[in-house]
């Protein structure tokens, strides 16, 4: 999807930025969480007015313990380890991944993710962990299907696309089954 990959890259541009900055790897590496959720609520603020679908931004240790939830700071701690596939790939090859993944919560359901590598300040350059950004991609099939409305209105493919049943997927098994 067009849309969905003019999101990624947007994010993935911003996260790689973020992702830089020393405080989050001195918070991670000595495990301050009040001062990394302090420092990202602006700009975790700062990303849902840029993107309207924005839901979550997610620390992530590198042995895949869920470090800080920004969206949801009092859930924590519980190990994701190959539980999330794409955090396993990011902590393992130490490189960014982008792609649709399910999380473990209802509300994690059906995202578009962004997920970099955080990687100390010092000469070690030690891998730290993760920072994820997600995006709800029922809204991206929402204002997807909006524009193709607007620029097919009298074509009966984008009639068929915009039925009630395609803007309801939640779940990424649907979208999988979509791809198969």
């Amino acid at each position: 999807m067009f849309y969905s990959s003019r999101i990624s890259k947007g994010l993935l541009k911003r996260a790689l930025l973020i992702s830089k900055f020393k405080l989050i790897a001195d918070s991670m590496k000595q495990k301050d969480r009040q001062k990394l959720l302090k420092f990202m609520q602006d700009r975790f603020s700062g990303l849902k007015s840029s993107y309207k679908s924005f839901n979550r931004i997610h620390f992530h240790l590198k042995d895949g313990t869920s470090f800080l939830r920004v969206h949801n700071p009092k859930q924590y701690g519980d190990n994701l380890n190959g539980k999330r596939p794409m955090i396993d790939f990011v902590i393992k090859t130490k490189k960014y991944a982008i792609g649709f993944e399910s999380g473990t919560s209802d509300m994690a359901k059906a995202t578009l993710r962004v997920a970099v590598p955080i990687f100390s300040k010092d000469k070690t350059k030690e891998l730290l962990g993760v920072m994820e950004f997600g995006v709800d991609f029922a809204v991206i099939v929402k204002e997807t299907l909006s524009y193709l409305k607007n620029l097919y209105q009298n074509n009966i493919y984008a009639k068929i696309l915009l039925h009630e049943n395609v803007l309801s997927m939640q779940n990424a098994s649907v979208y999988a089954e979509f791809n198969k």
